[in-house]
């Protein structure tokens, strides 16, 4: 997304300053039950690049415990899905022109 770490790490803000706002209030909210419970966290959601394009990222993360159970850490990774949430819409849109083609074939 064209950050550096030490725009990353340490800062508290960055995060919700890089999500989408149509997405911010609901990744917050999964957020926060995600810290509360430790259940895995998978969600696919938008960001806004350092360069102010927007981009979907697929976020997966786990809490890892210490030797006492407790949460020590998260881990986890964001992959850039921006490319097949693409062909995922322009598929979308084409099954939806083809069958307004189809619709509007007189078969006899």
């Amino acid at each position: 997304m064209g950050y550096t770490p030490a725009e990353i790490m340490g800062n508290a803000d960055w995060f919700p300053q890089v999500l989408h706002p149509e997405d911010c209030d609901w990744v917050l909210a999964a957020m926060h039950e995600w810290h509360a419970t430790g259940v895995p966290w998978e969600h696919e959601f938008r960001v806004i690049a350092k360069d102010g394009t927007i981009h979907w990222v697929r976020d997966r993360a786990v809490v890892v415990h210490d030797e006492h159970g407790e949460p020590a850490q998260c881990q986890g990774y964001m992959q850039d899905v921006t490319a097949r949430r693409r062909a995922e819409a322009d598929l979308r849109e084409s099954e939806r022109r083809y069958r307004d083609t189809l619709e509007g074939v007189n078969l006899l």
